[in-house]
């Protein structure tokens, strides 16, 4: 009769450490998914803002160009005259 009140007692320790363990690992992957969910979220902001950066930098290529070609003008107008 005790050895087998031990025997319960010990399985219901085993199970006891079965769920606990389960319930960490449940928590563990809740935390990694929720941390997945912030760094993908962190690299589509980080590409929104390289994508603005380039389009800025080509605008300002641009205009860059304008303003020189425009300076050119000046400088051949003022030349025939």
């Amino acid at each position: 009769k005790q050895t087998i009140n031990d025997l319960n007692r010990i399985v219901e320790e085993k199970e006891k450490s079965i769920n606990d363990y389960e319930n960490r690992l449940i928590v563990n992957e809740r935390k990694h998914t929720q941390e997945l969910r912030l760094e993908i979220g962190k690299q589509r902001q980080l590409k929104i803002e390289l994508e603005q950066r380039s389009t800025l930098i080509a605008q300002l290529t641009n205009q860059l160009y304008r303003e020189k070609q425009l300076q050119q003008q000046q400088v051949q107008t003022r030349a025939r005259l």
